[in-house]
């Protein structure tokens, strides 16, 4: 018995139903948190190129972009599950920085909810000297110099280098640099850089650079730079003869990278009598950023062919599959192989007469098919043609597959229908056959062939594709005609 002034309690029953809603609830709002982040938030730091940081849970949808620091997207990021998820960044500089992820990022928890922004900050104490910049792959170990020609490079030209620093740096001068000894003549450049430093060509053979004992190369903290040096062999024969041969900018079917996905890829023949060292070499989808992705030091055999994946994984090892920065556009798009010399200028481009101020401007190589290759026809010159079946690392096929068939207009879309009406089709390449079905499977070169208008009275799926001579067909076009009769009448008498 409980006295007057005992209170009230709640049945037992009661309490375990609130700990059991209560506890649903903090489920249902639990969102991932970060546990552990280095550099600590806050903290005072020399550096700050990567930041590594884990949650309370399993993670998905993370992305480079999602921690700006200075409003700055990171560069790369890795890691997995609940991580570490390791994000690396241009150093900013030194000062107060301020880190705070994107508004709009994806990241979430499974079967929790989304990660809520927070923001944090470091100081940055500039304790270290600059250096020449790095050109960053996705890989540890596998980044390159940013100087241009590439240190070990061949080339068949020589009056001018670029170097680009690792931050800004102050009291460059034309002569903080010796070539063979001599110092150069000309300089332009601010900031980071690049710089660009400009002499008398030298002799031809090993030309090796150095930084002036003296320079007065610095930091905006008065760091001094601490030189070093580098090598170019300057060939009597040139480069090399490089061409891009072939390029697949829609693979579905074919050849696989090793981690077994299939994209797109570009194939490099050596169209000359000896062996041409890769390194500074560059592939590019810009024609206004012709170092876009760099080849590191390689060794092509004359006659040898290489093929790169067009993957944008970045990958630039010494030996095994090369990976680009990049992906090919099947829409079309804009292609070119640069030589390894400053300044850097096409080898080999696609559209090969590139012109943005011709009416209308010609600046993307055609529309591209699935598991249909492009390319001349023979290396280094020829017509251009689409090859089936691609050939990544042999010799291109004969083929007189010049273009992609128009695809089919048909004279009603689809829709919902009460009438019937002729359907009339056509095609805008002469001679073009078109041919149909009307179940719904994909149209072959032996389907019918269209020849009067078609009768459509009854739900039907039109598909339907054009053929023609020594072009590739069209695209697959499908409308679905609608008659709600049959419809209902099929539901009536049971029909899914």
């Amino acid at each position: 018995m409980t006295s007057a002034n005992s209170p009230t309690r709640l049945p037992a029953i009661f309490l375990a139903v609130f700990a059991a809603l209560f506890a649903l609830a903090a489920g249902a709002l639990a969102v991932p948190t970060v546990t552990v982040l280095s550099p600590a938030a806050n903290a005072t730091v020399n550096a700050l190129t990567t930041i590594s940081v884990t949650f309370s849970e399993a993670v998905t949808g993370v992305d480079a972009n999602d921690l700006p620091i200075n409003n700055n997207a990171g560069l790369t990021v890795a890691g997995s599950g609940s991580g570490p998820y390791t994000f690396t960044f241009s150093q900013p500089a030194p000062g107060a920085v301020n880190v705070a992820w994107d508004f709009d990022h994806g990241i979430a928890g499974l079967g929790t909810g989304a990660y809520v922004q927070t923001t944090w900050g470091y100081t940055l104490v500039d304790t270290l000297a600059p250096t020449v910049a790095k050109i960053k792959s996705s890989v540890a170990g596998q980044d390159l110099e940013a100087i241009v020609p590439l240190p070990g490079s061949t080339v068949g030209a020589l009056a001018q280098v670029e170097v680009t620093f690792s931050e800004n740096v102050l009291g460059v001068d034309a002569a903080d640099l010796l070539v063979n000894g001599t110092p150069a003549t000309g300089l332009s450049g601010s900031g980071a850089g690049p710089y660009v430093f400009t002499f008398v060509q030298p002799a031809f053979g090993t030309v090796n650079f150095q930084w002036a004992a003296a320079h007065g190369i610095t930091d905006t903290a008065a760091i001094a730079f601490a030189g070093g040096t580098w090598s170019v062999t300057l060939g009597a024969g040139g480069a090399g003869a490089l061409v891009i041969n072939e390029f697949l900018a829609a693979n579905a079917l074919g050849l696989a990278d090793e981690d077994g996905d299939q994209p797109g890829w570009i194939e490099i023949y050596n169209n000359g009598a000896g062996p041409v060292n890769l390194a500074g070499w560059a592939l590019t989808q810009g024609p206004d950023t012709l170092g876009q992705w760099v080849f590191p030091s390689r060794a092509l055999a004359a006659g040898g062919y290489l093929v790169v994946f067009a993957s944008g994984k970045d990958r630039t090892p010494a030996s095994g599959n090369l990976h680009t920065n990049f992906k090919l556009n099947a829409n079309g798009d804009y292609l070119a192989l640069v030589g390894p010399a400053s300044p850097r200028a096409q080898v080999t481009q696609f559209p090969p007469n590139y012109n943005p101020l011709a009416n209308p401007p010609v600046t993307a190589f055609p529309v591209q098919r699935y598991d249909y290759s492009y390319g001349p026809t023979a290396p280094g010159g020829g017509t251009l043609r689409y090859f089936s079946p691609p050939t990544p690392g042999a010799a291109n096929t004969t083929t007189q597959l010049t273009g992609i068939t128009a695809k089919p207009q048909v004279s009603v879309g689809r829709g919902f229908f009460k009438d019937p009406f002729q359907l009339v089709m056509s095609c805008a390449t002469a001679g073009a056959t078109i041919r149909y079905t009307l179940d719904g499977s994909v149209p072959l070169a032996t389907s019918p062939a269209y020849t009067a208008p078609l009768t459509i009275s009854a739900t039907t799926a039109l598909r339907t594709v054009d053929f023609a001579a020594n072009t590739i067909p069209s695209e697959t076009i499908t409308h679905s005609y609608i008659y709600l009769d049959n419809v209902f009448n099929q539901v009536g008498s049971g029909s899914v």
